[in-house]
């Protein structure tokens, strides 16, 4: 019996430009019973979505809230994408999502044999650390009044210039410029580099957004 089959690779670019799928179909079909199927890699979408925001933040005169949302990107990146190693690794995959996300990323690397040098006191540990700090605050984000202790300073300026250098929250300072946001996205590649690397294959090539196929069955008129 003749079959029509299309597969789809979606890959992309830090544009992320959704790339179109080449179809392998050799006639035209009058009528035909369609079946599909479509994995996404939802880790690959975010990936490309906080370069995005990183890229709009350096052409931006204020970038600060396009920082915000890179880095916080950067951590659901990685949450995804250790589901996505996890689900060859576990057999039991509900399980394994109610764990938390550190633990998750303890057992991945554990299981594949990751480590990385210094461990969370040196780079890109370091940075993961302080990126899910980050996106916890973001997360769970909540009204802060800051009340910094009394101090007693020289005025040298003008009164309005001390003043006017207003107390911030742990994470403000995150954004005022890109470095963190920066580092972020070099230090969250090594680490995401390093565990696709260790993945028992065959495994999709890394930020591949998703793959697919198609089938078409023949039908007769009276179908």
């Amino acid at each position: 019996m003749y079959e029509a089959v299309v597969s789809v690779l979606l890959f992309d670019s830090d544009k992320c430009d959704l790339a179109p799928g080449v179809p392998m179909v050799d006639k035209q079909l009058d009528k035909a019973l369609v079946t599909r199927n479509q994995t996404v890699y939802t880790y690959s979408y975010l990936w490309f979505a906080a370069n995005d925001a990183l890229r709009r933040g350096l052409e931006s005169e204020r970038g600060g809230y396009q920082f915000l949302s890179s880095i916080v990107l950067f951590a659901f990146t990685v949450e995804a994408f250790v589901n996505n190693a996890a689900l060859s690794l576990v057999p039991d995959f509900e399980e394994f999502e109610r764990k938390k996300t550190g633990e998750k990323f303890d057992f991945v690397c554990e299981r594949l044999g990751v480590s990385f040098p210094g461990g969370v006191g040196a780079r890109p540990l370091q940075t993961l650390v302080d990126v899910f700090k980050f996106r916890n605050a973001m997360a769970h984000g909540k009204t802060t009044t800051l009340r910094p202790d009394p101090k007693t300073v020289v005025v040298s300026q003008k009164l309005e210039s001390i003043l006017s250098a207003r107390p911030m929250t742990n994470w403000e300072p995150r954004i005022h410029n890109s470095k963190f946001a920066e580092r972020a996205r070099e230090d969250v590649e090594k680490i995401l580099n390093a565990i696709h690397m260790a993945r028992p294959k065959p495994t999709e090539p890394l930020f591949m957004l998703g793959e697919g196929s198609g089938r078409a069955v023949p039908l007769d008129d009276e179908s």
